[in-house]
């Protein structure tokens, strides 16, 4: 898993975990809080998050501002994603929507998701995305 670097408006950085799984037409991009995260948690920073992540990686057509193809957002937390490690933790991953306006994503809303539903969210994509 990638990790990405982001900032807060509070001044205080924070890093995630990172899976982006890409078609032609579309996209699927998880968040994973980790345990060492220094920041602001996954959740309470995710607009900000998602809005860096999108200009940093030249998603965001240069116009319009809007994503360059669909994009779905899904956070999810892991045992792991705590500090001490939880073991009993069942992985929890949610589909998060956003209000976008002019490369600026606000407004979340999270939808938790089933490992049925992830698994078939993401199957085009190749291996399937497993609880940890």
């Amino acid at each position: 898993m990638e990790r990405f670097k982001y900032e807060t408006k509070s001044g205080k950085g924070g890093v995630c975990g990172l899976d982006v799984r890409e078609s032609p037409d579309r996209r699927v991009v998880i968040l994973t809080e980790v345990s060492d995260n220094p920041g602001m948690s996954v959740t309470n920073a995710c607009e900000q998050i998602v809005t860096q992540l999108a200009a940093s990686r030249g998603w965001l057509d240069p116009v319009t501002g809007k994503m360059d193809k669909s994009t779905v957002w899904v956070e999810h937390y892991s045992g792991s994603s705590y500090k001490p490690l939880d073991d009993t933790f069942e992985d929890t991953w949610d589909l998060v929507t956003f209000t976008q306006a002019g490369g600026e994503f606000t407004s979340p809303v999270w939808r938790r998701l089933s490992q049925e539903a992830l698994t078939k969210l993401v199957a085009e994509f190749g291996p399937e995305v497993r609880r940890q």
